[in-house]
């Protein structure tokens, strides 16, 4: 298992990175990513202990968002990426409180 070190250098290695799938990387790692676009990830982890924060500068350019974690429910505030057009679950979200939060936002396609 790679150390939070050895990963800050791959991301500094790979700063125009736009495409990333990544799990149990700390946020402020892949914050270190200025042109990341869109993120395939279980985003529970990238926040422990802490609850998850969608207003958190990682997904201040993310267009597109594909979430790994269950249950989606856990996670309001989506409508605080400021970019968001796209979103992807690992899964079928049955949630119908998720569902109509999720038609109701005009931005995504």
């Amino acid at each position: 298992m790679m150390v939070d070190d050895e990963v800050a250098a791959i991301i500094a290695a790979c700063s125009g990175v736009k495409d990333l799938f990544v799990q149990f990387v700390p946020s402020n790692l892949i914050c270190a990513i200025p042109d990341l676009q869109r993120l395939t990830t279980a985003v529970a982890p990238l926040f422990q202990p802490s609850t998850v924060d969608f207003a958190h500068p990682l997904f201040h350019n993310i267009t597109q968002l594909e979430l790994l974690d269950r249950p989606w429910a856990a996670f309001g505030g989506l409508d605080l990426i400021p970019h968001l057009t796209h979103i992807t679950f690992n899964g079928i979200p049955s949630d119908l409180a998720l569902h109509t939060l999720l038609c109701a936002d005009a931005r995504l396609r």
